[in-house]
């Protein structure tokens, strides 16, 4: 395997600089589905650094909703179920 400097990162296909327009835009939520909700726990929260907020079950449509997000340092979760929802539409 062959190191690369970030110049060279920068050059890879694709890879464009950040256009001024977006600058103060933050990614804050979208919706994946996956298959195996114990290792993409795992990732989101080992690797990214995510914290579950909320899981929300469907049993008759058979699916789960998780809600993670990064949690500021310092910041306090709601324990109570609807403050913790409105808590966490706060979010940037």
């Amino acid at each position: 395997m062959t190191a690369q400097t970030r110049a060279d990162l920068a050059r890879v296909p694709g890879v464009a600089p950040r256009d001024a327009a977006t600058r103060d835009f933050v990614f804050n939520h979208t919706m994946l589905r996956i298959k195996d909700p114990v290792a993409s726990l795992d990732f989101y929260t080992r690797v990214l650094g995510y914290q579950l907020i909320d899981k929300r079950d469907f049993p008759e449509a058979q699916f789960s909703l998780y809600f993670l997000a990064y949690v500021p340092a310092g910041a306090v979760v709601p324990e109570d179920d609807s403050q913790r929802r409105v808590w966490m539409a706060g979010l940037p």
